[in-house]
């Protein structure tokens, strides 16, 4: 994954970090641990932590909203499936 976040220090304006959410996946793991590159390099190691710990939150809460749509979504087929099949037995009979 690849994150980038706008900084307001004097330094670089972009902070970039890559990173292997395979690595320490539990939300107890050290983000750290999955940081294999950060921009710029002289950032402090905390600070990059800190970067890659708000992405892995960010997609965990944007993940709550695809797995409620793709529940809609079945519950949506299972219906329109469910009214086709009644459809045709009526218009079939």
């Amino acid at each position: 994954m690849v994150s980038a976040a706008p900084r307001e220090s004097a330094g670089s304006p972009l902070q970039l970090a890559l990173f292997d959410d395979r690595r320490a996946a539990r939300e107890e793991d050290d983000p750290a641990e999955q940081l294999l590159a950060f921009h710029p390099a002289a950032t402090p190691r905390q600070e990059q932590a800190s970067a890659v710990g708000l992405a892995r939150a960010v997609m965990a809460f944007t993940s709550i909203f695809t797995e409620v749509q793709r529940q809609e979504h079945k519950f949506l087929e299972t219906y329109i499936l469910k009214c086709l099949h009644d459809w045709m037995e009526v218009r079939c009979t």
